[in-house]
């Protein structure tokens, strides 16, 4: 199994798990969509989502899984289509008015969305 598989798994299980658990980080998907819905503040929408998912592509590269990040958002992928992949699975699959953590979730999303082929 590739270690894209079952890193998507695991993200997966630890969403499904943690349902019931209170949110980490500093927004919770509640609170993310209110400030990607609100016209005012979809800056800070769009520099949460860029944030986490920069972080997380810098801190596999620097750990050395640059060829195994389980999602693929290179050039070909533009900011408004990854902000917007992320505000419509978090609709979608989370629901807005869910306390789970938005940073989570932005992880979960480009997992379904831009698969590295």
């Amino acid at each position: 199994m590739s270690k894209s598989l079952i890193g998507l798994l695991i993200l997966l299980n630890v969403a499904s798990a943690r349902a019931d658990q209170p949110p980490t980080g500093f927004l919770n998907t509640s609170q993310l969509m209110a400030t990607c819905n609100d016209r005012q503040k979809i800056p800070f929408c769009f520099g949460y989502i860029t944030g986490i998912i920069d972080g997380y592509l810098t801190l596999a590269t620097v750990k050395g899984l640059s060829q195994n990040k389980g999602f693929c958002v290179g050039e070909s992928v533009k900011l408004p289509a990854a902000v917007a992949a992320v505000v419509a699975f978090i609709r979608s699959n989370v629901g807005p008015s869910s306390t789970v953590s938005a940073s989570e979730e932005v992880l979960v999303a480009p997992y379904t969305k831009f698969p590295c082929s």
